[in-house]
């Protein structure tokens, strides 16, 4: 599926909504198979990218932590990290970490299930393509775990929609092997 923008930030909002427009007759949304307390947190502040990948698109090392980065009071947390240049111009890459409830986890996964699957990564994955900006997200759910890598290549201009949409499906294995390095850091 393509999107003009990522969406990202709504979705906590569309989430509140849709508790509040709840009835008690509505029934329950069934829980994951997979879904439990398995992870707690990163194994340093921001994940490591140290694979080939990362290398070869100017991303590797460790991330930079941003404003939204917040550890929750209860269990959990709400990472979000970025590589790249730190003036903020792409090539760049974001990942946002957000180890929360299981519950949480189906609720906000049920409107990422409209986007392509993305095999190999955690307990399912699936990608999106933005045009404006551009860029290729990875979503992906693990136990309770969602992370969403964002990877925005430099743009060349004059590109059409369609030119564009291409050239980001290709990066998609760059976008999965940089995913896997920031799930390799899950704790």
């Amino acid at each position: 599926m393509i999107t003009r923008d990522g969406g990202w930030f709504a979705l906590p909002a569309v989430l509140l909504l849709l508790a509040a427009c709840s009835t008690a007759s509505a029934p329950a949304p069934a829980a994951s198979p997979t879904a439990s307390w398995r992870w707690n947190g990163l194994i340093a502040k921001c994940p490591v990218l140290d694979g080939a990948a990362a290398h070869t698109f100017g991303v590797s090392g460790e991330g930079r932590p941003t404003a939204d980065y917040r550890v929750k009071l209860s269990k959990g947390l709400f990472a979000v990290c970025v590589w790249g240049r730190p003036d903020g111009t792409v090539p760049g890459v974001e990942a946002k970490i957000d180890i929360t409830h299981p519950k949480a986890v189906d609720a906000v996964w049920n409107i990422w299930e409209v986007y392509d699957q993305v095999p190999g990564l955690g307990d399912d994955a699936r990608r999106q393509v933005t045009l404006r900006p551009s860029g290729l997200a990875i979503h992906v759910r693990s136990d309770n775990a969602l992370v969403t890598v964002t990877i925005t290549p430099s743009e060349p201009s004059g590109e059409t929609e369609s030119e564009m949409s291409a050239r980001l499906k290709r990066l998609e294995p760059v976008a999965t092997e940089i995913t896997k390095d920031v799930l390799e850091d899950l704790r």
